[in-house]
């Protein structure tokens, strides 16, 4: 997400302002993170292409999940109460004699 121009300008001058006031803290804030590879690799191009990948690859998981769940034939359908069930007509049977 890009900054506008007006918070680019007041971040410029912020690190213009740090960079005068206190030189030795502006060379550690600037090396930060520049030695540690997870942070080189969390700003590269195969980053974004490892996330793209994983992302695709859940969202074909969840469709075809979805896609099983709604195909499946009488899978989330429950049977009628008084259907033609094994303890519906033995319940009837026990009454009657």
């Amino acid at each position: 997400m890009g900054l506008r121009k007006k918070e680019e300008r007041i971040l410029a001058e912020m690190e213009r302002r740090l960079e005068e006031d206190d030189p030795d803290l502006a060379g550690r804030l600037s090396s930060f993170g520049a030695d540690d590879p997870a942070f080189a690799f969390a700003e590269s191009a195969s980053a974004r292409l490892v996330w793209i990948v994983s992302v695709s690859v859940l969202v074909v998981v969840v469709g075809l999940l979805l896609v099983l769940l709604v195909l499946t034939p009488g899978a989330s359908t429950p049977e009628p109460a008084g259907g033609s069930g094994g303890s519906g007509t033995e319940t009837s049977q026990a009454q009657e004699g």
